[in-house]
């Protein structure tokens, strides 16, 4: 079996399909990534052969200086700034690699469209990867968008009809919004707009793989029938990473910190928050520790705190007493894993949703909104999160109940080669 794997965006978004690729080449399939250019190393660093589409764009860094991305309008600017540009070249790459690679099958992020349309238009079968229930854009399902939205009442009865108006206004306006781009898309590629809409690749997919977990959010009436949800993705191969020195000395002498992970991008914009934790856990006398923080100075004002750049989410979430975040797919599948309960602070695109549906499994309190987020604010929830017992005990059973569901990457690799197999 040949595959191509295509996607682009954060480390959230790359990261699942490097998993799967890995668990669909220990099946013995033969995979081809088509990535950003900022993105090649990254994947050739696993082992696979890349391609690259598209402009060299440093996602990390454009997030530092575009950190109205993270507001109520920033999705908008996602796709005008990213994924759009991108549809054109990506079409053209896919393409002329279903030519030379002759795959099977083409695998593509939601919003990759570009290899989308050229698998459907070369008659390849073609799968879409749902990294979060967001992504479904389901029409029974609640869309949290942000912490203000209605939506989030959608478990009172009285709401629920109207909420559900409201969702199906927000699809109407979100697919013409998109579509009204993609359009102009067709007619340069000369190919026709009928049938290639944003909204028509959820029906023209031959599989939808959801990479959550069901106990995170179940099959619902109006999702796709295409849809299998998988479970969260891990690298199938062993871990061999370590803690770093200073983490490792700094638990040596305080256990069970409070650990902060906002990741790979929402930590570019993310320093005064970074610095309000560290104060509410110095009043606390918790000891705290800051991933993807590199503002050392935090170290000197608050003595039972440390920064790190990077360390392994599995290696260090373990040896927590509570953990905050950001939302983020990944981390929240680390998290849930880690059993322990945790706080999120929500800043863009699928974090709101996630925050959440981690408050409905009761693992979470309500999420904090960042703005306006005060050191005295942030002490009362720690303070409360560490000694609620019930949330801590539905975390660790949470825990239990994902460690025998199976990773999710592997669950997914399975789909497709069931798909291919039935053709």
């Amino acid at each position: 079996m040949k595959v191509i794997l295509c996607t682009g965006g954060t480390h959230g978004d790359l990261y699942p399909f490097l998993d799967l690729g890995e668990a669909l080449q220990m099946q013995g399939a033969e995979v081809l990534f088509i990535l950003t250019p900022y993105d090649e190393e990254k994947g050739k660093s696993r082992g696979f052969n890349v391609v690259t589409s598209g402009p060299l764009l440093n996602v990390d860094e454009y997030i530092r200086d575009h950190p109205e991305i993270a507001t109520i309008g920033g999705g908008r600017k996602i796709w005008t700034d990213g994924y759009l540009p991108g549809v054109l070249p990506l079409y053209n790459k896919t393409i002329e690699m279903i030519g030379s690679f002759k795959p099977d099958v083409v695998v593509s992020h939601t919003f990759c469209i570009g290899s989308q349309w050229a698998a459907l238009d070369s008659k390849v079968k073609h799968v879409m990867m749902c990294l979060q229930p967001l992504g479904l854009f389901s029409v029974s399902e609640p869309l949290i968008m942000s912490l203000s939205d209605p939506a989030k009442f959608s478990d009172n009865a009285f709401l629920r009809w109207p909420i559900s108006l409201l969702t199906r206004l927000k699809l109407s306006i979100l697919y013409a919004y998109l579509n009204q781009g993609l359009k102009k898309v067709t007619r340069q590629l000369g190919i026709p707009y009928q049938g290639h809409s944003f909204n028509n690749m959820y029906d023209r997919a031959d599989r939808i793989l959801g990479l959550w977990s069901k106990e995170f959010r179940n099959r619902s009436e109006g999702d796709p029938d295409n849809l299998r949800i998988c479970g969260f993705p891990f690298s199938p191969k062993d871990n061999d990473s370590q803690l770093s020195p200073a983490i490792k000395q700094f638990l040596s002498i305080h256990s069970s910190p409070v650990v902060v992970a906002l990741g790979t991008s929402a930590r570019n914009i993310a320093l005064e928050i970074y610095e309000k934790i560290a104060q509410a856990c110095e009043n606390l006398g918790q000891p705290c520790i800051l991933i993807g923080c590199d503002e050392k100075s935090i170290e000197t004002r608050y003595k039972n705190t440390i920064v790190t750049p990077f360390e392994s989410y599995n290696k260090l979430f373990p040896s927590a007493s509570l953990i905050i975040h950001h939302g983020g797919m990944g981390t929240c599948a680390e998290v849930f894993y880690s059993g322990h309960s945790n706080i999120v602070i929500p800043f863009m695109a699928d974090q709101f949703d996630n925050a959440f549906l981690a408050n409905k499994l009761g693992v979470a309190p309500k999420a904090l909104n960042r703005s306006g987020l005060s050191v005295q604010k942030l002490e009362g929830v720690i303070s409360e999160s560490l000694g609620n017992k019930e949330r801590q005990e539905k975390a660790l059973q949470l825990s239990e109940v994902l460690k025998r569901s199976g990773n999710g990457a592997v669950v997914a690799a399975d789909e497709i080669k069931k798909l291919m197999d039935n053709t």
